[in-house]
């Protein structure tokens, strides 16, 4: 049964890291269509093992490791609308190598230049699904002390 314990976490986790290096392509409806496809059926996988407590994990996680994709398309996606809405451009995920002031390179803000608010951006839409998974999880393993 562990394996198949496994199966399920793994499929979990890959949606997630597909979905995160796939981040800024999702300007691209098709590309955000199918990672949405893909964390919906983790997360309905996660509600059905959840229900059916099949793993002998405690309560509450399955789910919260199965819907770790969706929440990280979810908060993307609102940081994304907000930070549009007090700029008024979309938002670029910068790298190691971005410049303030320097070129996008980017196929979506091809005659964009690269604003602190970027960076923030960047920052923010990585590590807002990290810390609000880890305090769900932390919140979780004390309820079921």
């Amino acid at each position: 049964m562990d394996i198949v314990q496994y199966i399920f976490i793994g499929y979990a986790w890959l949606v997630w890291v597909i979905s995160l290096i796939l981040s800024e392509d999702f300007l691209n409806p098709k590309i955000l269509r199918k990672c949405l496809v893909a964390s919906f059926v983790s997360l309905g996988f996660g509600v059905i093992l959840e229900l059916m407590q099949i793993f002998t994990l405690e309560r509450g996680l399955i789910l919260l490791i199965m819907s770790g994709p969706i929440m990280y398309i979810v908060f993307h996606q609102l940081l994304r609308k907000i930070f549009k809405d007090l700029t008024g451009f979309e938002p670029f995920l910068t790298s190691q190598t971005s410049l303030i002031g320097g070129k996008t390179g980017s196929k979506y803000h091809k005659y964009r230049k690269i604003k602190w608010t970027d960076f923030l951006f960047s920052f923010l839409q990585g590590l807002v699904p990290i810390f609000t998974f880890a305090g769900l999880l932390i919140l979780l393993l004390k309820l079921n002390r």
